[in-house]
This record gives C-alpha cells, structure tokens and sequence, in this order.
C-alpha cells in the first residue's frame, strides 16, 4: 500500500547513514550505572570499530541488551 511504502520511505530517510550496534552486558546494574554517567567500557577489539562508525556515520544507534534478559 502507499501507506506502508510512505512510512518505509521516512525510516530509510531518517536511519540513512546509520551504523548500529549490540551492545551486551552481562547484568543491568552495568547498564543503569552506564547511562546514569553517560560512560560505557567496552573490550578494546570493539573500539576500532566503534571509533570508526563515530568517524564516518551521520548517526550511530547502540542499542543495550542484557544476556539472558528474555528468561
């Protein structure tokens, strides 16, 4: 429907240039401490990668999960 490819077009606009990663954590207490300081320790195998998307892309989404949330 015109609908449905209109509301595809605006997300392709909006997430063009758009890099995401999965951020994992291994319990919420270093996620809440993470966001109340606005500070996140990653391992230093993902810095490159991260330091680059940040370099080169209009938007960078990290998105934060903790393992075995979903039991």
């Amino acid at each position: 429907t015109q609908k449905g490819y209109d509301y595809m077009t605006k997300l392709n606009y909006l997430f063009r240039d758009t890099r995401f990663f999965l951020i994992k954590s291994n319990n919420i207490d270093n996620v809440q401490l993470s966001k109340g300081k606005s500070v996140w320790a990653t391992l230093p195998q993902n810095d490159a990668n991260l330091n680059q998307a940040f370099k080169e892309a209009r938007n960078v989404l990290l998105i934060f999960s903790v393992n075995e949330s979903g039991k």
